[in-house]
Parts: structure tokens; C-alpha cells; sequence
């Protein structure tokens, strides 16, 4: 598909169907420590392809922060409620395992999406910002698809760096509430004025604040509605483990579990006291070592037994 569109690719064909562990630990081989929700999240894919790199040689301009960007494409198990935050949370985790810039093509029941990932700071991985595309039915190709598909193609976008290659690239896939987030002022003061202008002239009277407001109100949640379950808000991301791969080898003197004998010594000021409640503590564990001794003896014999609790009560 890529190729279609022109972009200057070389693929990897050794990286293709792998297993998510397979690709973390040995292709990737980063050593990295995921907790439950995250665990929860990698199970979920069925396979993931490591399609190709775009490196900034091919561009005009280089810029530190965009050595490369990488393509992925990944087979997902989800339910069609859960696979619009499925993709989502997975890209995010996927900036935590892959350093660069990332641009993955997810694949649900012959579905595709695109998604891709801003973070300026790739050192927290907490701090990126999703974006998704619609999802596009590979077997009901429309002229809207079309159209669509049509804006990735690689002479689209900016070739003067590979950074601005990939912000117009998120740009021209990414969904309308992504561009066009939606806000109070806006809904409020920006397109209100062009609904109700028909209102207005047609009926020549002003129309009061509150029917703005109310007006605000319900359309403010017109991405929500549309999308339904596949909208994905960057607000309810997860929290990701984010830990260096130096802090993975355990330093056991940070560990306080191990008790030295000796030390509990030195709390006492005077060490004659503290060898008597040794000696005592001792003494008592002797008794009750004989004790459950005499007992095993007693319970051959219930006749001895009886007379045992009878002495044992003076």
C-alpha cells in the first residue's frame, strides 16, 4: 500500500507475524517491565510486522529529535467496541517500547486504521498524544475511503524534513476531533452565529444567551455521538510503567527484608539484658520442645493422658 503511495521504502521481511514478546525482547531487545493493564493490553495483539523505516536522509532538512520513523502494522483482537482504545492504548505503549517516531496500520475483520503518536519528550512516554484514524472497510471501498487514502500519499506531504513529513502525515489521516477539537468558546461563539442566522432573519428577533447556551450544550458532545463507542478521548489513557533499563537489575542493598541478627544487638544499651531474654526466650522454646514430646507419649495411653490433665490443672 505504501509502495502505491510512493514512499521511499525499503521493507524488512524478516519482522513479519511476530509474537509481541518476540518482538520486544529479541527484534527490538529492550529489556522492559510492563504492569497488569499494559500486560492486559500486548495480549491483544495477534501479530505485529515491522513494515519499514523512513530515515531523514531522504529529506532536506535534518532535525535531531527525527532520525527515523518507523511503520508497523499490527493484527488485533478486540471486539469492534473496544477496538478504537485497543489501537489507541497499544500506540501509546508502543512509544514506551520503540524510541522513534512510530506510524502503525492496525487490522481488525478485514478493517484497517492508522495511528501514530506526538511526543516531543520520547523519554516519558506518559506525555504522548494519540492519534487515530476512521476505520476503513478493506471489502466496501467508497469514494470517501478513497479520497481518504488518497491524502497519505507521499508527494502530500512536506519534504522538507522528515518531522514536518510526519505532522502533515498525522494531519491529513487523523479523525475531524483530533484538527478540530471542540471547546466551549467555539461552540458557543464560532459556528452558533451561522446556525441560528436563518433564525434570526427569518424571524427578525434576537435570540437570548440561554438558547446559545443550551444549543452549546447539546452539540457539544457531536464527535462523541457520532463516533460512539469508537471515540477514544487522550484523557483515558492509562498509566504507563516507565522505568530505565538500568533500574532492571535489582540492587539488593536497597532491600530492607534481610535481618541481621547481630544488628538488633547494639539497639540494646546494656548487652547483659539482652543475653538474659535470649536466655529466657530459649529456655521457654526448651519447655515447649518437651512438651510436644511428653504429649506424642501421653496420646498412646488415654488412661495417662487423663491423669496428665489432672496434674497439669494444680
Amino acid at each position: 500500500m505504501f509502495q502505491a503511495m510512493d514512499f521511499p521504502i525499503i521493507p524488512i521481511k524478516n519482522v513479519i507475524n511476530q509474537d509481541i514478546n518476540e518482538f520486544i525482547y529479541s527484534t527490538i531487545n529492550k529489556k522492559l517491565l510492563f504492569n497488569k493493564e499494559e500486560e492486559l493490553f500486548l495480549s491483544k495483539i495477534e501479530s505485529i510486522s515491522l513494515l519499514f523505516s523512513l530515515t531523514s536522509e531522504s529529506f532536506a532538512t535534518y532535525k535531531p529529535k527525527f532520525k527515523d520513523v518507523i511503520f508497523l502494522a499490527i493484527e488485533l483482537i478486540s471486539s469492534i467496541r473496544d477496538r478504537s482504545y485497543n489501537a489507541h492504548t497499544i500506540t501509546k505503549i508502543l512509544s514506551k517500547i520503540i524510541s522513534s517516531p512510530i506510524f502503525v496500520v492496525f487490522y481488525h475483520e478485514n478493517n484497517i486504521l492508522f495511528s501514530s503518536i506526538l511526543n516531543d519528550n520520547h523519554n516519558e512516554a506518559n506525555n504522548g498524544e494519540v492519534f487515530l484514524s476512521d476505520w476503513y472497510n478493506l471489502y466496501e471501498i467508497t469514494n470517501k475511503t478513497l479520497s481518504k487514502l488518497s491524502s497519505l500519499s507521499y508527494c502530500n506531504h512536506s519534504q522538507d524534513s522528515l518531522r514536518d513529513f510526519y505532522y502533515d502525515l498525522i494531519f491529513s489521516i487523523s479523525r475531524d476531533y483530533y484538527v478540530h477539537p471542540e471547546s466551549n468558546e467555539y461552540l458557543t461563539y464560532g459556528f452558533l452565529s451561522n446556525e441560528f442566522q436563518n433564525v434570526l432573519l427569518e424571524d427578525e428577533r434576537t435570540t437570548s444567551f440561554l438558547s446559545l447556551k443550551d444549543f452549546a450544550e447539546a452539540n457539544g458532545k457531536y464527535f462523541r455521538n457520532l463516533y460512539n463507542d469508537d471515540f477514544v478521548d487522550n484523557n483515558e489513557d492509562i498509566e504507563l510503567l516507565v522505568a530505565d533499563e538500568d533500574l532492571l537489575l535489582l540492587d539488593f542493598d536497597e532491600f530492607n527484608d534481610f535481618v541481621v541478627v547481630g544488628a538488633e544487638i547494639d539497639e540494646y544499651d546494656d548487652y547483659e539484658e539482652f543475653k538474659e531474654e535470649f536466655a529466657e526466650l530459649d529456655h521457654r522454646l526448651d519447655d515447649e520442645s518437651s512438651n510436644e514430646k511428653l504429649d506424642d507419649y501421653l496420646f498412646d495411653d488415654p488412661l495417662k493422658l487423663l491423669d496428665w490433665l489432672e496434674d497439669s490443672k494444680d
